[in-house]
């Protein structure tokens, strides 16, 4: 335990910086809206856009909604921050070493490279998520407060768009890393190029052969796409006429359609890719 512990740290106070993008982009997205305030403010205009009275208005279901929505929203966009995390750390994690003329030092170290291997992995897919997840508590959390002050509503509809929007990636955001995982074990540079030269050249190859024969080759970009979705299903209007009964309709169908017909895919394709790359990197040659 001690060992596994060292190389966390290890991986932590390597790659710290890459792993915090979401607190960077947070960071980022509240410092334009402070400004935003502050511009609103000297300028005498209404800080919550002139919206209040209209809000009010509106049924309190609807205003639920409004709130389970937002924090669905904000917690997708923050699945998107964790997608960038998840393309860029593998190629750090696995070939930083390479890169920096030091892998025989890392590859020779007491400790099995299974092991390194898990290690590197939990950081990544754990280490970013369980991020987000602190970021949005705070983050909903607090925006919510204040938005709550105009709309009103619900505010248990919080959590519940928050915990629907962080679940819903989670699955979609392993199967990328690990795709992600397994093309940076196969190339140490580069390795993102490779992986679209491969699925071009792929596409191409299935389009010319359909073409050819008459055949219908499914598209494998249109299969990883789908692996890469979300997996929530909302209806495209449902605001019209909303009552209590069917906002709760609407969020328990969401919560159904969080795990699709790709579940399960996502899953076996993860462990697939972490133990194919993990395979191919202890077997490449060291420089």
């Amino acid at each position: 335990m001690k060992q596994f512990k060292a190389l966390i740290l290890k991986e932590w106070r390597t790659h710290w910086g890459v792993m915090l993008t979401p607190a960077w982009l947070t960071a980022g997205v509240l410092l334009i809206t402070l400004v935003g305030f502050i511009i609103a403010w000297a300028n005498g205009l209404p800080m919550n856009g002139g919206n209040a009275e209209q809000y009010m208005k509106m049924a309190g279901e609807y205003r639920s909604l409004i709130l389970w929505a937002a924090n669905v929203f904000g917690a997708t966009m923050l699945g998107f921050a964790a997608f960038l995390v998840m393309i860029s750390l593998p190629d750090l994690l696995l070939n930083s070493g390479f890169k920096r003329k030091c892998e025989i030092f890392h590859l020779s170290q007491p400790v099995g490279m299974s092991k390194i291997l898990f290690s590197k992995y939990l950081f990544m897919v754990l280490g970013t998520y369980i991020q987000i997840i602190l970021i949005a508590l705070v983050f909903g959390t607090l925006a919510s407060l204040y938005v709550n002050r105009f709309v009103g509503g619900d505010f248990s509809y919080v959590y519940n768009g928050l915990a629907l929007g962080l679940i819903g990636r989670f699955l979609p955001l392993v199967f990328l890393g690990s795709l992600a995982w397994f093309f940076a074990a196969l190339n140490r540079k580069n390795y993102l190029l490779m992986a679209v030269a491969i699925f071009i050249g792929i596409e191409i190859a299935v389009r010319l052969i359909n073409f050819q024969t008459g055949s219908h080759i499914p598209s494998i970009n249109a299969y990883i796409f789908k692996l890469s979705g979300m997996g929530i299903n909302m209806s495209s209007n449902p605001l019209p006429g909303l009552t209590g009964s069917n906002t709760t309709a609407m969020v328990s169908v969401a919560w159904r359609n969080i795990f699709d017909s790709y579940t399960w895919q996502r899953i076996l394709w993860a462990v697939v890719l972490y133990f194919g790359g993990s395979w191919f990197y202890q077997r490449r040659e060291i420089s």
